[in-house]
């Protein structure tokens, strides 16, 4: 039987459609793909043989799924280069009998000394690995030394590092969830370093070709004033041999010092889509810490320190800064040119800050040498932009160059309410772990700010880029055409359903009915095909472009694969296309989906 179905209103996606027995299944969708299923039958699910870690595991078993190690450095002892560790969800309560190595000025909990191994959370669950009672005597912590190449680690989250040592008792300290040293090609992805006192991220010395990918750090604030200004959410300090570390998808926010810090860093780095907020407070009641800049974008002290032998330039592209408490995004004395390409800006204090220094390392000027384009400012809570010599960088289409007097007009959504600005930002991430669809600070259908960038070599929608960091895709284009006026910003989401017909405002871009009729058609119809399996169609509108569509299978569920069944066009409907798939029955897949998801450039 094949029967219809409106998901809960939790889910905010458009329709399941089941082929066999009424069940309900439990399952969670990213906020920006909306899915139809076909269920079929349901086969067991194998994998390769892995080591696993569980908070009610055994050191002295095997390893194996059920008896698993109880700690991380036992399985790094077990495994060879290749293997994965599978990381039971639940909680691991970190102690200073979990210290693996003291060096006498740090003490490291997880020393990682074994290339190419993936540490990843078990699908479907959280581990949290808790460090509150790591509390060693007169000691910097490292709850993740990596001193080692090509790890993977991914899903879980670090909580509640700690400083021990208190001002007056050293001349600076710091820990760090994750520091890296002279590791290289090591991979961070979906990542949560939260609630503690230590750095998220911090790569050091000559660790190469790194990436830190869809990561979180928030709420982590020194002990006092000694390492209060020393807590960023991110950092990367290498030596000149440190090349190609790269920072994507990351947010911090709530961090006592800055967000992304590249100070006294030798190599190139890349921020790309990244965000950063409220920086320089160490809670929610802004009292203030350190720093407090949201992008720190290089520099060596402005103390007359030896430089480096080539001045690294470094990028920061793509990326968000709001009511950081400091600047949104800074040159910090950098003896040499950066660049800023297309970035957005919100009530920081100085939005755009491009101070540099002379080759003394010591003598501050307004920035020279600076790429400076398609970046918007917005509601400065001083100044839009401060120490730039425009005669001295390459400047183009920046709102603060044009000029232009940009308005909450401008944006679908804006706030200057502190607890909804971060619930916005730190809003949950899609299932596949990239950034959530944000509604503060998207440019609404019209603005003035639409198509005035400069091309910047990278995908555009539209004759130019947008400014800032959201380019307005085809889809918010066609919903705000639909919906002129709208001022609720619940309206224009793409899963939401103004028409109640249980068909999301994407769905109906998909298929090309309209968001405010109801009872649209399903875009998706299904049937059984002379070849004995499941034939399924689609109607696509032509129009609709910046959306993806495709075929993907799962055994289990949690874990969905991209299909190598085709979906194709079958026939030319005039203003739509009918695209078909076949889908063979039996299936060792077990589970289909049509996947419809939009695209950002």
């Amino acid at each position: 039987m094949i029967r219809l179905e409106t998901l809960a209103p939790r889910a905010k996606l458009g329709l399941l459609v089941l082929a066999g027995p009424a069940r309900h299944w439990p399952m969670r969708y990213p906020t920006r793909r909306f899915l139809f299923l076909a269920f079929f039958a349901l086969h067991s699910f194998t994998c390769a043989a892995q080591f696993y870690v569980s908070p009610d595991g055994n050191d002295t078993d095997d390893g194996s799924e059920l008896r698993p190690f109880s700690t991380l450095m036992r399985a790094q002892s077990a495994a060879s280069t290749g293997d994965t560790v599978l990381i039971r969800g639940g909680t691991y309560a970190l102690t200073n009998l979990h210290i693996t190595t003291d060096d006498g000025l740090y003490v490291y909990v997880n020393d990682f000394t074994k290339p190419g191994v993936a540490y990843l959370a078990y699908e479907g669950e959280t581990p949290v690995f808790d460090f509150s009672q790591v509390r060693p005597s007169a000691r910097r912590i490292t709850a993740f030394y990596i001193r080692t190449n090509d790890l993977v680690f991914r899903g879980f989250q670090v909580a509640g590092v700690q400083v021990v040592i208190r001002s007056g008792e050293a001349t600076n300290t710091q820990s760090e969830n994750f520091r890296l040293r002279n590791g290289s090609r090591n991979r961070l992805e979906r990542l949560v370093l939260r609630d503690g006192m230590g750095i998220g991220v911090y790569i050091t010395y000559a660790s190469a070709a790194n990436l830190v990918l869809n990561c979180d750090a928030y709420n982590n604030a020194g002990l006092d004033s000694l390492s209060m200004g020393n807590v960023d959410g991110f950092g990367c300090h290498t030596t000149a041999a440190g090349t190609g570390n790269v920072f994507r998808g990351c947010r911090a926010w709530l961090n006592s010092d800055d967000g992304f810090d590249l100070i006294n860093c030798a190599a190139p780095v890349l921020i790309e889509n990244c965000w950063a907020a409220f920086s320089g407070y160490r809670n929610t009641s802004l009292q203030t810490g350190g720093d407090g800049n949201g992008f720190k974008a290089g520099g060596y002290g402005r103390n007359g320190s030896a430089l480096p032998v080539v001045i690294p330039r470094h990028v920061v592209r793509s990326s968000l800064a709001i009511q950081n408490r400091a600047s949104g995004f800074y040159a910090n004395h950098h003896p040499g040119g950066l660049d800023f390409l297309q970035n957005t800006a919100y009530r920081n204090a100085t939005n755009f800050n491009f101070l540099n220094v002379l080759a003394d390392n010591l003598t501050d000027v307004p920035g020279y040498g600076h790429t400076i384009k398609n970046n918007l400012s917005h509601a400065p809570r001083s100044s839009a932009v401060t120490q730039l010599d425009a005669t001295a960088c390459a400047i183009a289409a920046n709102t603060f160059s044009i000029p232009l007097t940009v308005t909450d007009a401008d944006f679908r959504f804006t706030t200057t309410d502190t607890a909804a600005l971060i619930a916005a930002f730190s809003a949950p991430r899609s299932v596949d772990g990239s950034l959530p669809q944000l509604r503060l600070l998207r440019l609404r259908a019209g603005s003035q700010l639409l198509d005035r960038g400069v091309d910047l070599s990278a995908p555009f929608y539209g004759a130019a880029p947008d400014l800032g960091c959201f380019e307005l895709t085809p889809f918010e284009a066609w919903i705000g055409s639909r919906q002129p006026g709208v001022v609720d910003p619940n309206r224009l989401d793409e899963a939401a359903d103004p028409d109640a017909d249980g068909v999301a405002n994407l769905l109906e871009y998909f298929a090309g009915s309209d968001p405010l009729v109801p009872d649209a058609p399903a875009p998706i119809t299904l049937k059984v095909s002379e070849a004995g399996g499941i034939h399924l169609n689609a109607r696509r509108q032509k129009l609709a472009s910046g959306i993806a569509h495709r075929v993907e299978h799962s055994s289990n569920l949690a874990t969905w694969s991209v299909s190598a069944v085709e979906l194709s066009e079958e026939q030319d409907l005039v203003s739509h296309v009918l695209l078909g798939a076949e889908i063979p029955l039996p299936s060792a897949a077990g589970f289909w989906r049509l996947s419809v998801s939009r695209l950002t450039p």
